[in-house]
């Protein structure tokens, strides 16, 4: 590039080879010498109040400055604007942002939290706000898992912050950070961000109980401030519901959402993308207990109003696309389920892009139709599509990689190679046992799919052992009957082995 410019020459003299400055790229770099030792010192309370009362473009020019600076290692300067600005935090946050990128989180957490300064707390968590948004989970693992022990967990950021951390750390991880945040005196002012970030690990990890009393708490905070008819309120009564319709309680999960819906119909309208949400959570509730047309109602009016108020395409538009095609694949009716998903990938590749793991998903659901159909070949392709961008978003131990990886799993066992399933399905059943307790409702599964190629490969003890979690887990006739054949034919195995 410089030799484009005309800045250097390159010649070979005595099969030597010679780059040099020429005329104009010489005058250039003394110019460069002499700016460099004219350098004056920045005035940090200039550039303080121009950021406070400047116009957006002087904002824009010293975010660009910092950037520069950034890249170059140096957050000296955007340390000393830090101390003391109790807002304009986000002139900060893309220059932080490009440091990470460039050096990792080591280096500029060390950087922002070497002298301790005023707000770093406030402006790290607007960090982590703007790489969840980005969806940088990979360097957002990273930042969170080098901030957490430097982390003194004493302020409403810094608690936030942890209990955000944890939504993202494998199970015990988060158990272990959870019993430490649980003694932080804040909990004493009944915070609603805080108790309600809380309720969300609380769910993340399967401690449904705890959540729902979490969420309970915020519900009756908000009733006392804003009263019964408040969009805040409807968004708790919404949260309680789905806890309770973790814990399989639907008649009691319908009556939240019905409460939450009602309220947002009255506050926010009809039209509203909230009230087409809670239109949607009904609609994945009647589909789990299994009365399709009254999900279909409720999809179907949840997607109306997406498509009044955004368009045909917007991402919005094509997760409905997605829960109705997932609705009809229950059914049986694959052509139509295939037609919404292809949709909702269509929709999704022109709005969030090919990296984005709503993506991913999408193309996990089609390989499950082409699975249905026997079409063994396109689904594995669209499994491995899934995979390499799930991948690429949240790592190898995320829950969305074992999914994939079980339906992988489960097209070897289709075709017989027993071997291979099993390496997909342990593969998958330990990043769960990393994510959600060993005893959660949703391992019977798994435990059920690597039990099932145990069986297929004579290691039926093995297979005894995994199939029994299974049915203390979720005991069902289906698993009752397998378990009886496979009683016998371990007696069997013993006494010939005895024999």
């Amino acid at each position: 590039r410089l030799k484009n410019n005309g800045w250097i020459s390159r010649y070979v003299k005595d099969l030597n080879a010679y780059v040099a400055f020429t005329v104009e790229g010489a005058l250039l770099y003394l110019l460069g010498i002499r700016l460099k030792e004219s350098f004056q010192e920045i005035d940090i309370h200039v550039v303080q109040k121009t950021i406070k009362s400047g116009t957006e473009l002087q904002r824009s020019a010293i975010e660009s400055f910092l950037g520069l600076r950034a890249l170059m290692g140096d957050l000296t300067i955007v340390c000393e604007l830090i101390k003391g600005n109790d807002e304009y935090h986000d002139v900060f946050i893309s220059p932080l942002l490009l440091n990470l990128k460039t050096f990792g989180a080591k280096a500029t957490l060390a950087g922002v939290l070497l002298n301790s300064i005023e707000n770093e707390w406030t402006v790290l968590f607007k960090l982590d706000q703007a790489l969840e948004e980005m969806e940088m989970h990979i360097i957002r693992m990273e930042f969170l898992e080098e901030l957490m022990p430097l982390n003194p967990l004493q302020s409403k950021e810094e608690v936030w912050l942890g209990l955000k951390s944890c939504l993202l750390f494998d199970l015990v991880s988060s158990k272990n950070l959870m019993k430490i945040i649980n003694e932080s005196p804040l909990w004493d002012i009944e915070d609603v961000d805080l108790l309600s970030a809380r309720a969300d690990v609380e769910c993340n990890i399967g401690e449904y109980d705890k959540a729902l009393i979490s969420y309970q708490k915020c519900l009756e905070i908000e009733l006392v401030k804003f009263g019964e008819e408040h969009p805040s309120v409807a968004a708790f009564y919404g949260n309680v519901g789905w806890v309770w319709e973790n814990k399989g309680e639907y008649n009691k999960a319908l009556e939240f959402y019905h409460n939450s819906l009602s309220i947002q119909l009255n506050t926010l309208g009809i039209e509203d993308a909230d009230t087409a949400i809670s239109y949607g959570h009904l609609g994945a509730l009647w589909h789990k207990i299994g009365d399709f047309d009254k999900s279909i109602e409720f999809y179907q009016k949840g997607l109306n109003i997406l498509i009044k108020k955004f368009g045909l395409e917007h991402s919005w538009v094509a997760l409905s696309y997605n829960n109705i095609g997932d609705l009809n694949f229950s059914i049986g009716d694959f052509a139509r389920a295939k037609e919404l998903h292809n949709k909702c990938l269509s929709v999704l590749l022109k709005t969030v892009g090919e990296g984005h793991s709503w993506v991913a998903t999408s193309y996990n659901n089609i390989g499950n139709l082409f699975f249905v159909d026997g079409d063994y070949e396109k689904s594995l392709d669209f499994y491995k599509k899934g995979l390499e961008i799930q991948l690429k978003i949240h790592g190898d131990q995320h829950f969305s990689v074992a999914i994939i990886n079980s339906n992988i799993g489960q097209i070897f066992f289709k075709k017989g190679l027993y071997e291979e399933a099993l390496v997909c399905y342990v593969k998958g059943l330990e990043i769960q046992l990393k994510n959600i307790d060993k005893e959660h409702a949703d391992m019977a599964t798994w435990y059920l799919n690597v039990g099932h190629c145990h069986y297929k490969l004579e290691n039926y003890s093995k297979a005894f052992d995994l199939i029994s979690k299974c049915i203390k887990i979720n005991f069902k006739a289906r698993i009752i009957s397998f378990i009886y054949g496979l009683r016998r034919k371990l007696i069997i195995n013993k006494c010939l082995n005895t024999k």
